[in-house]
């Protein structure tokens, strides 16, 4: 039985949506073929690398490179679960040429491996193909088709992941991850069925239809969600239609979208291992350096465009590598959500305490007072770690049981409890203004 039908409580945020959920750890789902016949794998985060590899993980399976992401941050969380994708994405890219110059140099990489051609006199859009297609087909690992307006990269192996990087602008070269949605819905359901004890959600492959579902699934569980988009067309303005655009319009405050041009570096998934550790209010998710993770060669306009339309970025700024600015797709930020689903369930948690070692809570004002003074003490914990102001001081109150209906107090519901206070929040940007004389 839930708490929820004992124990209800509703948290407002005025400046956003309405959040009520459980407080967690982070759980990757990924396709994997180890303890088949286990949907959900725990690891202590000490050793759960050497503990992945024990039970069979391949150093270079996504699986791994994700928890790598995860556990290369200081301090690192706990706990950290696996839960497999019982079939296998597609890793699917399509690059698209665009620049003719004569001169033009493109320069990515695949898989580490870099591909540079320099366009001719006389080229089109057709002819850089077939010069660029057979140096990607013949690297190990990967297929590449020719498909005259662009190039189709795909995976060999069942389940492999690739890297695509390129810093060129998307007027330049195109990218864009389709890799296709196999049934990420139906996984999800069935790793929370067999353990829904987890609050972060992070992907192995992160396909523009594998997210939307993803954010989604976030939404309706109430946890959070930490998406690593390399799509180039996230960093051009003149594009609305993008994988990040379709999460800012749909509003999703448990998204948390960041850009980076590696997507196997898993940018997502070391912010969340760099967050998690945190008291829940304690933090703020922008300004924070990832372990393992290369900042992104991102031009002035490309970052502005990202930041417009809603996402999040890891860059250099004055010498400091940094994630910013720590907002969801639906505005919301990160540390906000966290912070109010983790009060929600203390809150919860705490009352319910009550109830039970009691024998009993009487149905009066004295008894009302005792539920108003365990959520009081947890709003005044919330204060402590810095997830409530107290300036002004929070309030909490209960109806007076005179006021309550003769249907309410027979069925034993108690009076109601309110309370209101402001969240901290914190500083991200400043204005300072001087005059100095002599």
């Amino acid at each position: 039985m839930s708490l929820d039908t004992l124990v209800q409580v509703t948290i407002d945020k005025e400046i956003a949506s309405l959040t009520r959920a459980g407080f967690g750890v982070p759980l990757i789902a990924a396709y994997h073929t180890v303890q088949i016949g286990q949907r959900v794998l725990t690891y202590d985060a000490a050793d759960a690398l050497e503990a992945m590899v024990a039970d069979g993980f391949a150093v270079t399976s996504a699986a791994y490179l994700v928890a790598q992401a995860v556990l290369s941050q200081n301090p690192k969380i706990t706990t950290l679960k696996v839960g497999r994708r019982a079939t296998a994405p597609v890793f699917t890219y399509r690059l698209t040429p665009k620049s003719t110059a004569e001169g033009f140099v493109y320069l990515f990489d695949v898989d580490g491996t870099e591909i540079t051609y320099t366009v001719p006199g006389s080229a089109s859009v057709a002819s850089i193909i077939d010069a660029i297609q057979p140096m990607i087909d013949a690297l190990a690992g990967v297929a590449c088709a020719d498909n005259t307006t662009h190039m189709t990269v795909t995976t060999v192996a069942t389940g492999d992941l690739a890297s695509i990087r390129s810093t060129h602008l998307h007027s330049e070269l195109g990218v864009e991850n389709l890799t296709a949605d196999p049934g990420l819905a139906a996984d999800l359901a069935a790793i929370t069925a067999e353990d829904p004890a987890w609050y972060g959600l992070l992907l192995d492959s992160n396909g523009a239809a594998e997210v939307l579902v993803a954010a989604a699934y976030a939404e309706a569980r109430q946890i959070q969600f930490v998406a690593t988009l390399s799509d180039s067309e996230i960093k051009d303005s003149t594009v609305t239609d993008c994988i990040l655009s379709q999460l800012v319009a749909a509003g999703y405050v448990r998204t948390v979208p960041i850009y980076s041009e590696n997507n196997l570096q898993y940018a997502g998934a070391a912010w969340m291992g760099d967050r998690f550790p945190s008291d829940p209010g304690s933090d703020t998710w922008a300004f924070k350096s990832l372990g393992g993770v290369t900042v992104s060669a991102l031009k002035t306009s490309e970052r502005t465009a990202i930041h417009d339309k809603g996402g999040n970025y890891y860059y250099e700024v004055a010498g400091k590598s940094i994630a910013f600015p720590g907002l969801s797709a639906g505005g919301e930020f990160a540390d906000i959500t966290r912070f109010v689903d983790w009060l929600h369930a203390r809150i919860q948690e705490d009352v319910f305490a009550e109830l039970v070692k009691r024998v009993k809570i009487p149905y009066t004002d004295a008894g009302a007072a005792i539920l108003v003074n365990v959520v009081h003490a947890r709003l005044g914990n919330a204060v402590d770690v810095g997830g409530l102001a107290d300036d002004p001081p929070y309030s909490v109150t209960a109806k007076k049981v005179a006021a309550m209906s003769s249907v309410d107090r027979a069925a034993r519901v108690g009076p109601d409890i309110a309370f209101t206070g402001r969240c901290a929040g914190a500083i991200h940007t400043v204005q300072i203004q001087g005059k100095v004389a002599v």
